[in-house]
């Protein structure tokens, strides 16, 4: 059975990345935080670092809506998610019909726009451009083939060039909602392919009240409001009790979170919180140890190498996890989590730095993008298959190797999805996996599987294989019977 709720909304798309989607996206909430209303950011795609800004810069929550990851239920569940009477804001990914291979059009901003039936604001860097953005936005609203764009702004433009435009946009159908000019001392750095972390960058709050002045002054906001109301009532599941066992026992998961360790999707730890479990954090790089309390341990991905210092300073920190590991307690790391877990870790600058000792090895940047891309992560192959490495090269599997048990997280002809983005690598990334990269025909080893943990670089989405969940919440509530046991 299915209900009807009315979410205001609108989708902040771009022709390409670098076009101002996000600087106007985070401009838009600053706006609408000041003005008393109640707003719920969303992410398109499986970027971590702008729901981060979301939520830490504007005290907004915000998750990720990613048709990789999710079904069409699944999303518009997500987005009818925010507290009653909020409005929806929905941040584009890249160019507006760039999805899985950039050349696809699942995944993409406009994919996501079709499933949630949102309303598109153009957001079109403009600056060195004259008639032609005129024939970038035609090219664009003719690929618009349920005419979903229903307003533009232009980023980087004079006041008088945009009213001579102005008319000239309106012609094609679509509605000129304003502009944004060239703004000195304004941008959000990037690293990689994302921003940098709020605490690298001064004065963040300042420049973002100068973005939401500029688009106050320029932006006609009443017409972007009217076109958010407009959005049709949402479709969505009627919600059901949770899926939380009766018998479950009070539980908690320790994650770790604090400026090292930032990388979480939120639809990842509200699973949990369905399930009945307890997230309680705690910092890697100042608290003494794990909770006590703990039953599990979810170490998720970020910057631990801007960090070795303190990271492996906290010596304290590392025995707690490498000896809460060791004993048994169930476990997850991905990317930096995973890094942490290792002997060493390399920071920038070349050094070597000790760190939880779980895994042997250690790692350090390649200095290149290592692994980028959608994955659909399944368990290894019986011995003496073939399998290829991340660049393509065919890799013998040992005669030797002992079939895994059974019992893993993860199971023979059973695939988990998710997502990875590093330039670190690790002289042991482990063999117990094989990451199928989604577009292509690339597959690599990975990860290190069993009964009662995965790590490795993938950051997985645990609602796309809910069995994966549930078998690790059934090792925590073992694990917390063995230690109100002892």
């Amino acid at each position: 059975m299915t209900v009807f709720k009315p979410v205001p909304r609108v989708l902040i798309a771009a022709p390409k990345s670098g076009s101002g989607k996000t600087m106007i996206s985070c401009g838009l909430m600053q706006i609408m935080k000041e003005d008393g209303e109640k707003v719920h950011a969303y992410k398109c795609g499986p970027d971590y670092i702008d729901p981060m800004f979301h939520r830490r810069v504007l005290g907004i929550p915000s998750e990720n809506l990613d048709p990789f990851f999710a079904g069409p239920e699944q999303i518009r569940a997500q987005l009818c998610a925010g507290e009653e009477g909020s409005i929806a804001l929905i941040e584009g990914v890249m160019g507006i019909y760039d999805g899985v291979g950039g050349t696809q059009l699942t995944g993409s901003a406009y994919h996501v726009a079709q499933i949630t039936d949102s309303p598109i604001v153009l957001v079109m860097d403009v600056r060195g451009m004259g008639a032609t953005m005129l024939s970038l936005l035609k090219g664009i609203l003719g690929d618009d083939r349920d005419h979903r764009v229903r307003g533009v702004i232009l980023n980087r433009i004079t006041k008088n060039f945009y009213e001579r435009m102005r008319p000239l946009i309106s012609q094609l159908g679509v509605e000129p909602l304003g502009f944004l000019p060239v703004m000195k001392g304004v941008g959000l750095e990037s690293r990689h392919l994302g921003l940098k972390q709020p605490e690298e960058i001064e004065s963040l709050n300042d420049q973002l009240h100068t973005i939401a002045e500029g688009l106050r002054e320029n932006v006609q906001l009443d017409a972007l409001r009217r076109i958010m109301q407009e959005a049709p009532e949402v479709e969505v599941p009627e919600k059901t009790s949770s899926p939380a066992a009766a018998d479950a026992p009070p539980m908690v998961l320790a994650v770790a979170r604090d400026p090292a360790f930032t990388f979480y999707y939120e639809a990842n730890l509200r699973a949990f919180r369905e399930r009945g479990i307890t997230i309680r954090e705690f910092s890697p790089l100042k608290d003494s140890g794990i909770p006590k309390e703990a039953d599990g341990l979810l170490l998720g991905g970020g910057y631990p190498e801007l960090y070795c210092p303190e990271l492996s300073g906290n010596r304290s920190m590392r025995e707690s996890i490498r000896e809460a590991i060791l004993g048994g307690m169930p476990s997850l790391a991905e990317c930096g989590g995973f890094m942490y877990l290792h002997e060493s870790m390399t920071d920038p600058e070349g050094r070597k730095w000790p760190m939880a000792g779980v895994i042997p090895g250690g790692s350090s940047n390649t200095g290149k993008l290592c692994r980028f891309g959608y994955v659909e992560l399944e368990k290894n192959r019986l011995p003496g298959s073939a399998v290829t490495d991340g660049s393509g090269n065919e890799v013998s599997e040992e005669p030797s190797r002992k079939e895994r048990p059974d019992a893993a997280l993860l199971r023979e002809g059973e695939q988990i999805r998710g997502h990875e983005f590093h330039y670190y690598d690790s002289e042991t990334n482990g063999t117990d996996c094989i990451a199928v990269k989604t577009g292509g025909n690339r597959r690599w080893e990975c990860a290190f599987l069993g009964r009662e943990h995965l790590w490795g670089f993938p950051h997985l989405y645990y609602p796309s294989a809910p069995f994966f969940l549930e078998r690790f919440i059934a090792q925590m509530k073992e694990y917390h019977f063995e230690k109100m046991t002892q």
